[in-house]
C-alpha cells in the first residue's frame, strides 16, 4: 500500500492536457496535503497558469504572477525568457505556501528539472519525473524548432538522472531516450506508468442510441495525427454509405485541413464540435458516436510512436470500438484485446475497418463489450496505486 494520506505533496505540469488533471485528482483524493502548479505552455494562446493547494479542511486557488510577462514571451516564442518567468512564479508559489513536501510529483521535462531542483534544494524529499513523451530530432519547424527540441531533450537527461525516480507513460521512452541521447535505462530508477482515466469518465451507450453511420476523431489535425488520411477513407466510405459522418472535437482545425475536406467535396460530412473543456461533457458527447478513429502517420520524427497516446483510450471510456494505425505501442495491444482494429497508414484499410464495424450489429455490439474491458486496464485510480507502491522504495530514499 502507498503512504500518500500522511505526505504533502507538491504537483507540477502543464494545464490542460490532461495528464496534470489526472494525476492531480488522484493525489488530492489521498495525499494529506496537496499543491498542485499547473503552468503555460510556450505556444498557449490562453494563460491559465495557477496553484491550487488541498488539505482535509480547505481548497484554495490563486493565478501565477506575472501574466503579461508571459504573454509577451509567449506571443513572441521567446522560450529563455519563458522558462525563467515560469521558474520564478514556481518559487514565489512556493515562497507563498511554506511548507515542506515529502515529494514532488513533475509531468514533463522542464517540471521534471524543477522538481530536481526542489529535491536538491531541500523543499521536497524526493521527486518523481513523469515522463509523458519523447520528441525525436526533427527538421520540421526550421533551426527554431530544433534549438527548442534540443533544450527540452536536455532538460529531460537532467530530469531523468537528477529525480528520485522516473516514470515512463510508455515503454518506449527510454529506448527513445538511449537511441537519441545516449542515456541507457541502467542509469537511472524507473517503471512504467501507463496513461488511463479516472474511472468515473467510464460509460457506453447501447447500439440503438448511437448516431450509428459515424466516426469521431478528437485532438489536433497536424501531420502526425493522420487527418489527411481520415479525409481520405471518408470519401471512399461516402461512396457506399452516404450518411456516414466524421465529428471532429479539438481546438482550431488547421487551414489545410478544411481545404482538402472542402477540395474532397466532404464538407457536409465533417462536423467540427469545437474544444470541449470540461471533461465530463467531453466524454458524454463522444460516447454516442459509433467508432474512434486514431491514425497516426507513419513518419520518423512521430513522437506518438514513443508514448502512450490519449486518444485510442478516450475512446475506449467512451464505449467505442477503435481503429488505430500501427504506430504506437498500445495499437497492438488493443488489437490483441479485441477492442478495436490495428491498420496500416492506408486509406483503403481504414474505409474497410470502419464499415467492417459499422455495419453489423452483433459484431458491433461485440467490439463495444471488448472495448469496455479493456478500459478497465486503464483506470488510473488503479495505475497510480501500483505506481506509487512500486516507488515507495526510491521515494524513501535520502
Amino acid at each position: 500500500m502507498n503512504t500518500l494520506s500522511d505526505m504533502d505533496v507538491l504537483v507540477i505540469g502543464q494545464v490542460s492536457t490532461g495528464r496534470l488533471e489526472v494525476v492531480s485528482d488522484y493525489v488530492e483524493n489521498r495525499a494529506r496535503t496537496t499543491a498542485t502548479i499547473g503552468l503555460d505552455s510556450l505556444f498557449s494562446s490562453k494563460l491559465r497558469a495557477k496553484c491550487v493547494v488541498k488539505d482535509s479542511k480547505t481548497k484554495c486557488e490563486f493565478c501565477l504572477p506575472f501574466r503579461n510577462a508571459r504573454m509577451f514571451a509567449s506571443k513572441t516564442r521567446n522560450f529563455p525568457l519563458f522558462y525563467i518567468i515560469e521558474l520564478a512564479c514556481i518559487f514565489i508559489c512556493l515562497n507563498r505556501l511554506r511548507i515542506r513536501f515529502h515529494t514532488c510529483l513533475c509531468i514533463g521535462p522542464f517540471p521534471g528539472i524543477v522538481g530536481a531542483l526542489l529535491k536538491g534544494a531541500g523543499i521536497a524529499r524526493s521527486s518523481i519525473y513523469y515522463s509523458v513523451d519523447y520528441f525525436p530530432p526533427t527538421t520540421r519547424g526550421g533551426v527554431g524548432q530544433s534549438v527548442v527540441g534540443g533544450v527540452i531533450t536536455n532538460f529531460d537527461k537532467l530530469a531523468c538522472l537528477r529525480s528520485s525516480i522516473t516514470w515512463h507513460l510508455s515503454r518506449r521512452i527510454a529506448e527513445a531516450r538511449a537511441r537519441f541521447a545516449g542515456i541507457e535505462p541502467t542509469r537511472y530508477k524507473h517503471l512504467t506508468v501507463p496513461l488511463g482515466f479516472s474511472g468515473r469518465l467510464r460509460r457506453s451507450y447501447p447500439i440503438t442510441q448511437l448516431e450509428r453511420w459515424s466516426a469521431v476523431f478528437v485532438g489536433t489535425s497536424g501531420p502526425y495525427h493522420g487527418m489527411q488520411l481520415l479525409i481520405e477513407a471518408s470519401s471512399l466510405l461516402i461512396a457506399t454509405h452516404p450518411t456516414f459522418r466524421v465529428h471532429i472535437f479539438g481546438p482550431s482545425v488547421q487551414e489545410a485541413t478544411k481545404r482538402a475536406i472542402f477540395e474532397a467535396g466532404l464538407q457536409e460530412h465533417f462536423v467540427f464540435e469545437g474544444f470541449v473543456e470540461n471533461e465530463d461533457d467531453l466524454f458524454e458527447r463522444v460516447a454516442h458516436f459509433g467508432v474512434g478513429v486514431a491514425p497516426y502517420a507513419v513518419l520518423p520524427d512521430n513522437p506518438t510512436y514513443y508514448t502512450d497516446p490519449g486518444k485510442p483510450k478516450l475512446y475506449a471510456f467512451c464505449g467505442l470500438p477503435i481503429i488505430i494505425t500501427r504506430v504506437p505501442d498500445v495499437a497492438e495491444e488493443i488489437a490483441r484485446a479485441g477492442a478495436g482494429v490495428a491498420i496500416s497508414y492506408d486509406a483503403a484499410e481504414l474505409a474497410h475497418a470502419m464499415e467492417y464495424l459499422l455495419e453489423d450489429d452483433a459484431r458491433l455490439q461485440m467490439f463495444k463489450e471488448h472495448v469496455s474491458s479493456f478500459a478497465m486496464g486503464a483506470i488510473s485510480e488503479k495505475i497510480f496505486d501500483v505506481a506509487f507502491d512500486k516507488s515507495t522504495d526510491a521515494l524513501m530514499q535520502p
